[in-house]
């Protein structure tokens, strides 16, 4: 959490951390960040429980997945934070 303080203004029970790390796994992208709404996250939840078939899912519910991730993307608004080394050598 020191190295992430925004993790600290979290609220309990209402907002989640959200990584997504489909593109990663792949090596085609990083690894993706969300502060997001639990109902959110509950929302993704539900979403790979109604669309997973077999063993991998099958090819819908990772359209599906696809589509829910560019949609929060495009919800999104970047935060940048300094680093710790930044703010210490500003004090």
């Amino acid at each position: 959490m020191a190295r992430n303080p925004i993790l600290n203004e979290m609220e309990s029970d209402v907002e989640g951390l959200l990584v997504n790390r489909l593109g990663y796994s792949r090596g085609y992208s990083a690894a993706e960040y969300y502060l997001l709404p639990i109902d959110e996250c509950y929302k993704l939840v539900g979403l790979i429980r109604m669309h997973w078939k077999g063993l991998s899912g099958g090819t819908e519910v990772w359209k599906e997945l696809g589509e829910f991730f560019t949609s929060v993307k495009a919800r999104s608004v970047e935060v940048k934070q300094t680093s710790q080394v930044e703010e210490e050598s500003h004090a």
